[in-house]
């Protein structure tokens, strides 16, 4: 089961969008430092995930939901299949 790295996701979302560090950062009241390091991040707080989301106008808990899905029918094809 690969996990979700959701820093990664907002690193592609910035990328894809022309968004630095800096200016994400100010965005959502961090440092470009900080923004930097949520990035790096393989989980972060969902309040601070919430925030991202209305500064990059993307919900990337729709993203999370999807990947959460995929997961579940995964484990019930495993399951059936071992049934």
């Amino acid at each position: 089961m690969k996990e979700i790295h959701i820093g990664e996701i907002i690193n592609s979302k910035c990328r894809e969008q022309k968004i630095l560090c800096k200016e994400l950062g100010e965005s959502i009241n961090r440092s470009r430092e900080a923004a930097r390091d949520i990035m790096l991040k393989p989980h972060i707080n969902t309040s601070v995930l919430l925030s991202i989301s209305k500064a990059l106008h993307y919900n990337f808990f729709k993203d999370l939901a999807a990947y959460t899905d995929k997961l579940l029918n995964e484990n019930n094809d495993s399951q059936e299949k071992n049934s």
